[in-house]
């Protein structure tokens, strides 16, 4: 779904500009946006996100929201329900469905005003079609397979006559009132494994990004950006990879965040002198070896080559210690931290 675009391109967005302290170089469109979802967030693009039901969703009386909705109802959709996103409840949406199609819209608002539209059916293939007149999250690359059309500034009727000229005649997943909240959760759930396994936003995404937040950047602040967004979709990665590995030993959720600063992840999806920041996090190299960690890191090794050769480094007593592997959200072996 194009929201998930949309959510995505607001957290890099976001990061890059915590990033670079580049705050007041954001027309003003962008600045209440980007700094309610900085006071938001905790530093990390989220793997995963919950939808909460909006029992008393007054949003969607406001004028301009009523009004796409009457033209979503014009068109023979039914209203749904309407939601908000746990992790970043700044953003609001309502459903609609409309059975003939095994399709769903969504209209989203952002608490600054911000509206946009979207049409969405997925196939059962695993690609979906998705028309949208979101202002942004076209930036970023999308999964193979999926067709995105972006069609700015672009009307409910307009966006729905697209859609029906590019739906495709094979099976679909039947999405209702009854699967919505399930179907999107996981969907995001897929994008973001998806985004994961082939290495994170790339620096082409990231200039993308500035572009659409009327940003540019020289070089160096560029790569700055770039390693401090790399180690912090390291830290989500890292917290996903643990999750999954402890929720599979049935330990309880309640004790989780134990075990977060005493185990770190290798994985050869991290970008590696980003990898060798985090991993000083847990080993705690002096400035000497960091520096020359550092610089193997641009040897182009694999992440987890440069880790063996690294912890073989070591004296054995200050050495990670294999406890297992996880395979989502991405291949990932967990290592023990040594006893301090």
């Amino acid at each position: 779904m194009d929201l998930i675009l949309k959510i995505l391109g607001i957290v890099f967005l976001v990061l890059i500009v915590i990033a670079i302290g580049a705050f007041f170089v954001l027309r003003k469109k962008w600045r209440n946006l980007v700094a309610s979802l900085g006071q938001e967030m905790d530093g990390t693009p989220p793997m995963s996100i919950h939808l909460n039901q909006d029992l008393n969703p007054e949003w969607t009386q406001e004028s301009e929201v009523a009004e796409l909705i009457g033209e979503m109802e014009s068109l023979g959709f039914s209203k749904g329900k309407a939601y908000a996103i746990k992790e970043m409840p700044m953003i609001k949406c309502v459903s609609f469905f409309r059975p003939q199609h095994d399709a769903c819209a969504v209209v989203s608002m952002h608490d600054n005003g911000m509206l946009w539209s979207e049409f969405v059916v997925e196939y059962e293939d695993g690609s979906d079609l998705n028309v949208t007149n979101a202002p942004m999250g076209g930036e970023l690359d999308t999964k193979p397979g999926c067709e995105k059309i972006v069609i700015r500034n672009a009307s409910v009727s307009e966006l729905y006559e697209t859609f029906t000229e590019k739906i495709q005649p094979k099976p679909k997943v039947r999405i209702d009132d009854s699967t919505f909240r399930e179907v999107f959760e996981e969907s995001y759930r897929r994008e973001t494994a998806w985004r994961a396994g082939k290495g994170g936003v790339s620096e082409e995404e990231i200039k993308r990004v500035m572009e659409s937040g009327d940003m540019s950047l020289d070089e160096e602040k560029l790569q700055d950006a770039m390693m401090d967004i790399k180690k912090k979709e390291l830290y989500s990665l890292h917290e996903e990879c643990i999750n999954h590995a402890l929720k599979k030993k049935n330990v309880p959720p309640e004790k989780w965040e134990l075990y977060k600063s005493r185990i770190f992840i290798v994985t050869d999806q991290a970008h590696t002198p980003s990898f060798i920041e985090y991993l000083d996090d847990f080993l705690e190299f002096d400035e000497a070896q960091l520096k020359g960690f550092l610089q193997l890191a641009k040897t182009g090794q694999k992440a987890s080559d440069l880790f063996a050769l690294i912890n073989d480094s070591l004296s054995p007593e200050l050495r990670g210690k294999k406890l297992g592997t996880v395979d989502y959200p991405v291949a990932a072996t967990l290592f023990k931290v040594p006893s301090g």
